[in-house]
């Protein structure tokens, strides 16, 4: 409202100088027409002398009426309301180069304390609607056969160091094609006794709101006898990964994550006995909403030889940790 007073006060103001401005060009033209009508009518004619003495053509020189002739008429003094009308303009833009400094100051004040209160919301942060309007109040029928569970994949891998707490391992793989750089959605599923893995997952689909958490692992013969290669090394004997459930309602960043900036542990949800050629359900089934967040960290529950890595791709067979979605209805 301060703003929008300030701009009406400087366009007031300009439009009074442009008055004034105009007035006086106005009255200075017809000033300048009556002077010259003044010196032409007060200049008079003088016939050349016939006498024989030249000196007669210069004996009048200092004469009044001979100033007059080569001066011209003195110029008549501004009026009252020229001058008034002069000082108005110059008030009026005295006024006007005011209020622009103002408005200058107040613009600078207001942007440096949007600049320290932004009202600029995070896209993490943002409110996700409801994309099954109305579903709800569907009828299913008793007899309509149960959808078929679903495989949920990450929307977030990330890796973080305990010994270097404030690393932070973007993994962004990309291929070089003859179209371009193509981005697959291959990750590096990666833990030892410094490294864990964090997984963020979304809950999608309506009406698939029961959730665990399940690892995937071929045996060694399936993997190797795959359609695409297969990259991994997982020890032998067996390892246990513990299941923490990291307390966080906000979709992570993985260019900032770190082992510094993780979400606190909330709950040991279970242990991972890791084993290839077999599923396993790594976290009991739990309600979990549409469009909800699970976040969970991975980390090795003993202090020995510990490690645990493949790529985890949407290649078959399927190997990974994913989230599987039940009916709920």
């Amino acid at each position: 409202m301060l703003m929008e007073a300030c701009i009406c006060l400087d366009f007031y103001l300009s439009h009074i100088c442009a008055r004034f401005w105009y007035l006086t060009t106005e009255l200075d033209s017809h000033y300048n027409f009556s002077s010259m009508h003044t010196r032409i009518s007060s200049t008079q004619y003088l016939p050349l002398q016939t006498t024989e003495s030249d000196t007669l053509l210069y004996e009048d020189v200092s004469s009044s009426e001979s100033k007059e002739l080569l001066i011209g008429a003195p110029e008549a003094r501004p009026s009252k309301l020229e001058r008034r009308g002069w000082q108005l303009v110059i008030v009026a833009s005295i006024a006007a180069l005011c209020s622009s400094i103002w408005n200058v100051a107040i613009m600078n004040a207001l942007k440096a304390e949007s600049s320290s209160q932004s009202s600029f919301t995070p896209k993490a942060q943002l409110f996700r609607p409801n994309p099954y309007i109305g579903l709800e109040m569907a009828s299913i029928k008793p007899s309509s056969p149960r959808p078929e569970p679903i495989l949920n994949p990450p929307i977030l891998m990330a890796r973080t160091n305990s010994s270097d707490v404030d690393r932070v391992y973007l993994d962004i793989p990309k291929v070089d094609t003859r179209y371009g750089q193509v981005y697959p959605e291959d990750r590096d599923f990666h833990i030892t006794k410094e490294v864990s893995m964090i997984l963020q997952f979304r809950v999608m689909d309506y009406g698939m709101e029961r959730c665990t958490l399940i690892a995937k692992l071929p045996s060694s013969a399936e993997l190797d006898h795959s359609e695409y290669p297969r990259f991994y090394d997982i020890h032998p004997n067996g390892l246990h990964v513990d299941i923490w459930e990291l307390d966080s309602s906000l979709q992570l960043d993985a260019k900032t994550l770190s082992f510094a900036s993780r979400p606190r542990r909330q709950a040991l949800d279970g242990t991972w006995k890791v084993e290839m050629g077999r599923d396993m359900r790594l976290t009991e089934t739990r309600n979990c909403s549409s469009r909800s967040l699970l976040t969970y960290e991975l980390v090795c529950a003993s202090m020995e030889y510990c490690q645990l890595y493949f790529k985890q791709d949407g290649h078959t067979p399927v190997i990974g940790v994913y989230v599987e979605q039940s009916s709920s209805i």
